[in-house]
């Protein structure tokens, strides 16, 4: 467990949290002092974060939340509320993937991958603005991903085109949420989680290895720490940035 409980008695909701990158984020701002309130579509996979949050002593729970259904963030927001009485960090990091090549991705494949990674981004966003606006101070780390910068390795366009999309939002957060909120991107590369797993293949990764300063895939806690920088008063003069957390894929 860190000592490094700079986060102590913040109250963040992290989205997609259970498993992957989202559920290093949410046991690292745990470690760092906060309550998490793990969400994931997946209830199980929420119940076990939050879980693993516990049993190392820190202050966790779950809620089960598809962030593109409006209805369902607003409930969430309200139960956050009723039990804390505030947000003062909200991580969007819940996304999907599809890896249909742009020629044959179908309407509906489209849609459903803006709902989540994008619109989904916003509710949440919007759910928050007012009440951090409100209390005078709030964070907002977007997950994004080195796609929004560039092209997908593993993704079809439609998941490049959604990422590059929450760069936009984010920089837009940042500007209206301002002086109170703080609103920043985070970029992963290859990051060794469970949808790379899914999608990825040996040589795929080989082929991005090669072009890696670094050499190597990334860990989820590597990016869960650089988050927790951002939500951090550590980072009191960073918004609306962008960090790439990439082992060097977009300086070469």
């Amino acid at each position: 467990m860190s000592s490094n409980r700079v986060l102590e008695g913040q109250i963040a909701w992290v989205t997609g949290a259970g498993q992957g990158i989202g559920e290093a984020i949410a046991i690292v701002l745990a470690e760092r002092g906060a309550t998490c309130v793990v969400t994931d579509v997946n209830e199980t996979n929420a119940e076990r974060t939050s879980r693993m949050i516990l049993d190392a002593g820190n202050q966790a729970t779950s809620l089960v939340l598809d962030v593109s259904d409006r209805c369902q963030v607003d409930a969430v927001f309200n139960t956050i509320l009723g039990r804390y009485g505030r947000v003062d960090i909200l991580v969007n990091n819940a996304g999907i993937l599809a890896p249909t090549c742009f020629k044959d991705i179908p309407c509906d494949e489209w849609a459903r991958i803006m709902d989540v990674n994008v619109t989904g981004t916003f509710h949440c966003c919007q759910a928050v603005f007012n009440q951090m606006k409100e209390q005078g101070q709030g964070r907002i780390v977007n997950i994004a991903s080195i796609a929004g910068r560039n092209t997908s390795d593993l993704g079809g366009a439609h998941y490049t085109t959604s990422k590059a999309a929450v760069l936009g939002l984010t920089r837009h957060v940042a500007k209206e949420g301002g002086p109170a909120i703080k609103a920043n991107a985070v970029c992963p590369g290859m990051i060794d989680t469970p949808l790379n797993t899914k999608f990825g293949t040996p040589e795929k990764t080989a082929e991005v290895l090669g072009q890696l300063a670094l050499e190597r895939i990334g860990a989820a806690r590597e990016i869960a720490t650089v988050v927790a920088f951002l939500a951090s008063d550590d980072a009191s003069y960073i918004t609306g940035e962008t960090i790439e957390v990439d082992g060097g894929a977009l300086m070469i």
